[in-house]
């Protein structure tokens, strides 16, 4: 039960990682697609210096933005420098200002020229963030994208392959010195937190065993202290990973039913057993008492016989006379068995 636990439990974490990591490969590559349109390559060449061509500007924003709604980005800018935007379409809410400069700079002195944080934000909201290097005569400019990956995150959490009470998805990242655990609508209506705070040494969570490198079927307690069983994947590039879980009672729950079978026959079996002793006990008494009084029988008797000078024993269908101890008669020796004749009776 437990192998095929783990054999379940893995290949549904190992579906979802690659689901989020597909999804990520391909915000990757619309990200860099944008940032080599051809208008976006003209604003990397064009001189600097000066405030930038107002028509070159609307037609890159134009652009980005375009890119942005198809792929329900929350928002794109075009940076010139760690805080200088020169084009861009963003949401109200995207707040993409504290990201600009950090991503910036990592775009820059990325070996490829593409970097990306996948993170929860101040209202614990999963986003993607993605910056692409673009190589100008003028000198480099970033375009940075942020993807919204609420829909993605609820997809992974809430879905599983196959009917069951208790399995679930969970998301992780390491966070300093704990662990930040998503999990999904699902749960938190039964009770669970939507974004729980593991402190990284609580190995009594299967989540933070599987960040300080335990690999398999890992067991241990959720948030409700339910002992479960738990697989664990990294999502590729991340630093996340994806737990798939299910109660151990829900894997022992097909065995129980058989061995309370098993139980009921034992219980059976043993009551046959004590009652066929009873009986063997109780004949072994009766006889054990009716040898006594064989062997007490036995003893009289020979204590009669051996207190008499002889014992005849006339057998008149034969007309015999059998002698104990042997006898003589008269003058003759001793005899055992004597024939007798009726008219010497």
């Amino acid at each position: 039960a437990r192998h095929r636990a783990e054999v379940e439990l893995a290949a549904v974490a190992e579906l979802k990682a690659r689901q989020i990591g597909v999804w990520r490969s391909e915000q990757l590559r619309v990200a860099q697609f944008a940032a080599g349109y051809p208008s976006v390559r003209a604003a990397a060449d064009a001189p600097r210096g000066g405030p930038p061509d107002p028509a070159l500007a609307a037609h890159v924003a134009d652009v980005l933005g375009q890119v942005a709604r198809l792929q329900t980005w929350a928002g794109i800018v075009l940076l010139a420098g760690p805080e200088e935007p020169l084009a861009g379409w963003t949401q109200p809410a995207a707040r993409l200002v504290a990201a600009l400069p950090r991503m910036f700079e990592a775009a820059v002195a990325a070996p490829d020229g593409i970097v990306s944080e996948l993170r929860l934000d101040d209202a614990n909201r999963p986003l993607l963030d993605v910056a692409v290097a673009i190589r100008g005569r003028a000198g480099p400019l970033v375009l940075l994208a942020r993807a919204d990956a609420s829909a993605l995150f609820a997809d992974v959490l809430e879905r599983w392959p196959v009917p069951s009470e208790t399995a679930a998805g969970s998301l992780g990242v390491r966070d300093g010195d704990r662990i930040l655990l998503m999990v999904g609508e699902t749960w938190v209506a039964r009770g669970a937190p939507r974004v729980e705070s593991i402190p990284a040494g609580d190995l009594r969570r299967p989540v933070a065993r599987a960040f300080a490198g335990a690999t398999g079927l890992i067991e241990g307690l959720d948030y409700s202290g339910t002992p479960v069983f738990v697989a664990s994947r990294v999502v590729a590039d991340t630093g996340w990973r994806v737990q798939a879980k299910i109660a151990v009672g829900e894997i022992e729950a097909p065995l129980r039913r058989p061995l309370r079978i098993i139980y009921v026959l034992e219980a059976a079996l043993l009551s046959a057993a004590a009652f066929l002793l009873a009986l063997w006990w109780r004949e072994q008494t009766a006889r054990t008492r009716y040898d006594a009084r064989l062997r007490d029988a036995q003893e009289r008797l020979a204590l009669a016989v051996s207190g008499t000078h002889s014992v005849w024993d006339w057998d008149l269908a034969r007309g015999t006379l059998h002698l104990e101890p042997p006898s003589p008669l008269g003058d003759g020796d001793p005899v055992r068995v004597i024939e007798v004749e009726d008219e010497h009776a």
